[in-house]
């Protein structure tokens, strides 16, 4: 692990940017590690200099139970959090009895592990086909009665849609929706854009990610990423032979779009940007191209807006902003 210099203390707008940013998803792709190691990683990662920049470790509900021989560590360090995949399927009813048996799984895990661990995300995947507004209100609304029932503490509830010819029209379809869910206090319904993957068709076009990120945005829909943005600026990446998405980039578009009212054409140029020269990080704010949002703006975009993405990696991204010379 790398600390930060003593010498070179990370900003305090760079700090309030990447503050809780990072889920570790150490099971997936490309490093796809077995049970143990990737959550021996993810403790570790717990309590080194860096861990507020660390979120929640990111499993698939069916995996749960080879937990339990972490008891003891997690009696240690609780409550450690999760972030859960709780499935899909090919309509409503299947998606909705996916959530219901991962939910069940989640209950087991809780109770076996008492208070030394949270579910704080559930992380859902949507029919392939198209749906209505009327359609993704009513299964939304059935989930989010399923999760109350089932789990005592807040829970976020981000849905994945899958992208196809018809994605703007499915963002529009589902942020939309999500924008008119009632929530607990402290609860997000949310919209879950996938970046990239191992394959260049995973990776979604600029234009694509703009338009999901202004609709968030605009709508006040919170959204967290996952997949292709291990790095911070958006560059060319040889093994996958595609442009991979920056998450100063991604992350940075939502802190700006939000605190300036940016046009979807704006979001897509900052998403452009390849020089990480143009993003800058001081005392008091961070700025793309001289358009600037201070702390709090920052704080208050992250915290309602902008929460955070899977990467299968907790160093790389860390080791990329010393070469930046931003810690």
């Amino acid at each position: 692990m790398i600390n930060m210099k003593q010498n070179d203390p990370m900003k305090p707008s760079l700090s309030a940017f990447m503050e809780g940013l990072i889920d570790y998803a150490g099971l997936f792709p490309p490093a796809r590690l077995d049970m143990k190691p990737a959550m021996d990683n993810y403790l570790s990662y717990l309590n080194t200099a860096d861990s507020a920049m660390l979120s929640a470790f990111i499993i698939p509900a069916g995996r749960l139970e080879e937990l339990n021989g972490f008891a003891t560590a997690f009696d240690k360090q609780g409550p450690v959090p999760f972030s859960v995949l709780a499935g899909g399927g090919s309509n409503a009813q299947e998606c909705t009895d996916a959530v219901n048996k991962a939910l069940e799984q989640v209950s087991v895990f809780l109770k076996t592990h008492s208070g030394n661990v949270r579910v704080q995300v559930l992380e859902i995947k949507l029919p392939d086909a198209d749906f209505s507004a009327e359609e993704i209100a009513a299964l939304a609304s059935e989930i989010r009665k399923l999760v109350s029932a089932r789990i005592p503490n807040p829970v976020d509830l981000f849905y994945e849609p899958v992208r196809n010819e018809n994605w703007n029209s499915r963002v529009d379809t589902l942020v939309g929706s999500l924008a008119t869910q009632k929530n607990g206090l402290n609860e997000k319904n949310g919209f879950k854009l996938r970046c990239g993957g191992v394959e260049a068709h995973m990776f979604p076009s600029v234009e694509q990610v703009a338009h999901a990120l202004h609709t968030c945005v605009s709508r006040k829909v919170s959204f967290k990423g996952t997949a292709g943005l291990h790095h911070p600026v958006r560059h060319y990446d040889e093994g996958v032979k595609s442009m991979m998405h920056g998450f100063f980039n991604v992350f940075g578009s939502a802190i700006l779009g939000s605190t300036h009212s940016w046009s979807e054409e704006e979001f897509a140029a900052m998403l452009r940007e390849e020089n990480p020269d143009f993003f800058a990080f001081d005392d008091y704010s961070m700025s793309w191209n001289g358009i600037e949002a201070d702390i709090t703006e920052i704080k208050a975009v992250r915290n309602t807006l902008a929460t955070s993405y899977g990467s299968c990696s907790f160093l790389e991204p860390l080791e990329d902003l010393e070469q930046l010379g931003h810690r």
